[in-house]
């Protein structure tokens, strides 16, 4: 499934062999935080355990923390038009003092969702070549 094709709201993820990538732009001026992030979920039929697992491949390791690039994971998750539902685990692409690592909760429409976990620091950041892993038990 894809955010656009099927959830209307949320960016395409596209894929070249052995890479899935976000296609969105991230905000405007006028809509500086949209969280329209770029949305894939693997259909089939899945079980409430679930773990997922990538390798980072970041092309802006930026230090000056004007980019706000990230890999995110999804579990528990489902998708259709204008609802988004399940769990995000995701990374800051940037070892700054401002890196992260945040858990939330989507709750439906485009910008609604809840945290569970927020935490910052470098030591919370994903540069290239590391590997992230989630677990929903």
């Amino acid at each position: 499934m894809n955010g656009q094709r099927d959830g209307l709201d949320w960016a395409n993820v596209r894929t070249t062999p052995g890479f899935a990538f976000g296609t969105e732009l991230g905000g405007t001026r006028l809509e500086p935080q949209k969280y329209d992030d770029s949305t894939a979920l693997l259909t089939g039929t899945w079980g409430p355990n679930q773990t997922a697992q990538a390798t980072v491949y970041s092309v802006n390791q930026n230090q000056d923390g004007k980019v706000w690039e990230e890999v995110e994971l999804r579990l528990r998750s489902a998708l259709s038009p204008h609802k988004a539902t399940g769990y995000e685990i995701f990374f800051r692409c940037s070892k700054i003092a401002k890196a992260y690592c945040n858990i939330v909760r989507s709750d439906g429409p485009l910008g609604s969702f809840t945290y569970l976990k927020q935490a910052e620091g470098s030591r919370y950041g994903v540069a290239n070549g590391d590997v992230v892993k989630a677990s929903m038990i």
